[in-house]
Parts: C-alpha cells; sequence; structure tokens
C-alpha cells in the first residue's frame, strides 16, 4: 500500500515539475490569466517540499461556491459542495458558514491548477494534443448557470427557513 501511494506521491511530483503554463491555460481556458500566480506557487511549493495546500484567493469562489466550480467543470468538488453542507446540517443541526467558504475561495485556484496539471499529464502520456487537452477543461457555462439557479433556491429556502423560525420564535414569545 504504502509503495503504491509513494509511487502516486512521485508521479504527481513528477507532473508538476514537467507542467507546462501554456498547457495550463489551454487547459483553464477563460481568465487563465488569474490563475497563473495560484499555478506557479502550487508547483514551486509542490517541486520543493513535495506537495501540501497553496493558499491563494478567489472571489468567485467565495461568492458562487458549488456554482463556480461546476463552471469550470470541477464535476467532484462541485457536487461535493452541494452535498456536504447538507448532511452536516442534517446531521448535526449546524452550518458550515463563512469559514468553510472563505477556506473555499483560498484553495480554489490552486484545486483548479491541480486538476490541470494531473489531466494534462494523463493526455500526454496517452500522445493526445493541445485540442485534447482544451476539450478536457475550459468552462460549461450551462453548468454554471443550472449552478447558479440552484444557488439562488437555496438562499430562498435558507431566507424562508430563516423568516419561519423568526416568526415561530416570536409567536412562541406572545404566547406566553
Amino acid at each position: 500500500m504504502n509503495e503504491a501511494r509513494t509511487r502516486r506521491r512521485e508521479a504527481t511530483i513528477a507532473a508538476w515539475a514537467n507542467s507546462d503554463w501554456d498547457d495550463v491555460a489551454r487547459f483553464i481556458g477563460p481568465n487563465a490569466e488569474r490563475f497563473a500566480s495560484a499555478w506557479e506557487k502550487a508547483r514551486t511549493k509542490m517541486t520543493t517540499a513535495g506537495g501540501g495546500l497553496t493558499f491563494t484567493w478567489c472571489w468567485p469562489a467565495l461568492f458562487f461556491g458549488f456554482a463556480w466550480f461546476l463552471y469550470r467543470k470541477q464535476w467532484a468538488v462541485g457536487v461535493v459542495l452541494i452535498i456536504l453542507p447538507l448532511v452536516i446540517g442534517y446531521f448535526f443541526s449546524v452550518s458550515a458558514g463563512g469559514g468553510a467558504a472563505i477556506f473555499i475561495a483560498m484553495i480554489a485556484k490552486s484545486t483548479i491548477a491541480q486538476d490541470a496539471v494531473t489531466k494534462i499529464a494523463k493526455i500526454r502520456a496517452a500522445g493526445g494534443g493541445n485540442a485534447e487537452i482544451a476539450a478536457a477543461g475550459g468552462v460549461s457555462v450551462m453548468a454554471g448557470v443550472l449552478g447558479g439557479i440552484l444557488l439562488l433556491v437555496e438562499l430562498a429556502l435558507g431566507l424562508i427557513a430563516a423568516v419561519m423560525d423568526q416568526q415561530a420564535h416570536l409567536a412562541s414569545l406572545s404566547a406566553v
């Protein structure tokens, strides 16, 4: 088990060492230049220190969360960000709140850079070229719109729940 883990880690470090900004920009698609510093920081950290989280800042990820990840075709992250708060809220009756949103905004760009480097390495190993890299990455406007609609529904339901809770609280006070 440790041997397989070591091989994966070495492959990841090699992928970062061999990564090329032009390929990463091609994969990221629109506004790729906004990811350049995150890619460089993550690349330096991965090749010199062997990994670890790289923190940068991403305003769209802070305000739009899962919708932004869906727009960026990060399906797994987007789905986790939809489901995890529901599960946490159901089982623990708490909300992750602003702290989770800030953490997500801090790792968003490096998460996309990591996905880009990993997928580009696989595409290149399979003999793929620039067209395959561009097709594997990019954005999905439709997923972003649907994620935005879902986000609005979630916010509306949260607002309705807060108003109903406040009304119930006021009713209990007037009953006394």
